[in-house]
C-alpha cells in the first residue's frame, strides 16, 4: 500500500503561508472608520467656520461613499441639495474689459449642509452610525437573546425578527 503524496509540497505552502494569511483589503482599510474620520473632519471644518473648508470636507465625505450604497432616497436628497440655474456671464479680456455678447451658462450650486444631511441619513439607513440594542434593565441581557431562550424552552420556533 502506498502513501499518497500531498498535492503541493509542504515547503512551498509554508513559504507562501505569510502571503495567504495576510489581511484582506477590507481589513486593512477599515472603511467604516475612515468614513467616521471624514465625519469628524466635517465637524472640525464647521467649528472653524471657514466656508471653503466646510465645502471641501463635505465634498470629501460625499466622495467616500461608494455608488453601490446609494438608494433612491439618497439620490432624491442629493438632487434636492443641488440647485441648477441659468446665469448670464459677460466674456472679458485680460484686465476685465468686456467684449462680445453675454453668454448664458447653467450653474450648479450645491447646498453643502443638505449634502451632509443626505450622507448622514444614508449612513443611518445602512446601519453604520449606530445600532439599537434592547437590553433587559436588571440583568443586562439582550432582549432578543431572552426571547430566543424562552422560545427554545417552550419548544416553539424562534420568533421572526421585527422590522
Amino acid at each position: 500500500m502506498s502513501v499518497r503524496k500531498p498535492r503541493f509540497p509542504v515547503h512551498i505552502i509554508r513559504r507562501f503561508e505569510d502571503e495567504l494569511t495576510k489581511p484582506t483589503l477590507q481589513e486593512k482599510l477599515d472603511y467604516a472608520g475612515r468614513i467616521g474620520k471624514g465625519i469628524e473632519a466635517v465637524q472640525l471644518a464647521i467649528l472653524s467656520g471657514d466656508p471653503v473648508m466646510i465645502d471641501n470636507a463635505i465634498s470629501a465625505l460625499f466622495s467616500m461613499i461608494p455608488t453601490a450604497w446609494y438608494d433612491d432616497q439618497f439620490i432624491k436628497d442629493i438632487k434636492d441639495a443641488v440647485e441648477v440655474y441659468e446665469e448670464v456671464q459677460q466674456p472679458t479680456w485680460c484686465g476685465g474689459v468686456p467684449y462680445g455678447k453675454p453668454v448664458k451658462v447653467l450653474v450648479e450650486k450645491k447646498e453643502p449642509f443638505l449634502v451632509l444631511q443626505a450622507c448622514i441619513s444614508l449612513l443611518e439607513r445602512l446601519g453604520m452610525l449606530g445600532r439599537k440594542v434592547r437590553k433587559e434593565v436588571q440583568t443586562g441581557i439582550r432582549i432578543e437573546d431572552v426571547e430566543k431562550a424562552v422560545a427554545e424552552l417552550m419548544g416553539e420556533e424562534t420568533p421572526p425578527d421585527e422590522v
